[in-house]
């Protein structure tokens, strides 16, 4: 055989040329075992799986349930206490929120909307109680002004100071 590289004879048992040192194609001869061919490699892709939701636990369920209503409560009530004619309403709503979230951490839950549904109904209880006063206040002046209704008290002071001026007389 010649060597397709260099021109240079070489034998037959030669697996590269004695000359260049080029390798020569390899043919398997009879007496050769022959090579097993090289099986690809599968790489086989996971399948998804399903996966068994967890069961949850009712009480756990309740007690975020009570605990989204305590927020939304306290909300509410917080809003309806800047309403003066309202302001009963809010202070109702606040307590339900206050209690729902009480309730709520009594049953194990301690996740963050429990806390500010507290605080939010706290603070409507807190609004609403000092918008209360200030009504009794308005109301008691204005008795007062019904009843000394020859001394317009009450209704002078709105007058003058309702608009956050003073009038002055020239």
């Amino acid at each position: 055989m010649i060597c397709g590289r260099c021109g240079n004879e070489f034998d037959q048992n030669d697996r590269f040329c004695q000359n260049c040192g080029a390798p020569i194609a390899f043919v398997p001869r009879m007496n050769d075992p022959v090579p097993d061919p090289v099986q690809p490699r599968v790489q086989y892709q996971s399948q998804p799986m399903y996966v068994q939701p967890q069961q949850t636990d009712p009480q756990a369920v309740e007690a975020l349930g009570k605990a989204r209503t305590s927020v939304i409560l306290s909300a509410i009530g917080l809003g309806f206490s800047f309403v003066w004619y309202l302001a009963i309403v809010g202070l109702v709503l606040s307590i339900v929120g206050v209690v729902k979230s009480s309730k709520s951490r009594k049953m194990g839950y301690r996740g963050t909307m429990a806390s500010v549904g507290k605080g939010i109904g706290i603070t409507g209880i807190i609004i609403s109680s000092l918008m209360m006063i200030l009504m009794v206040v308005i109301l008691f002046l204005y008795t007062m002004d019904y009843i000394h209704g020859d001394q317009p008290y009450f209704e002078d002071y709105l007058d003058r100071y309702e608009w956050g001026y003073e009038e002055t007389e020239l």
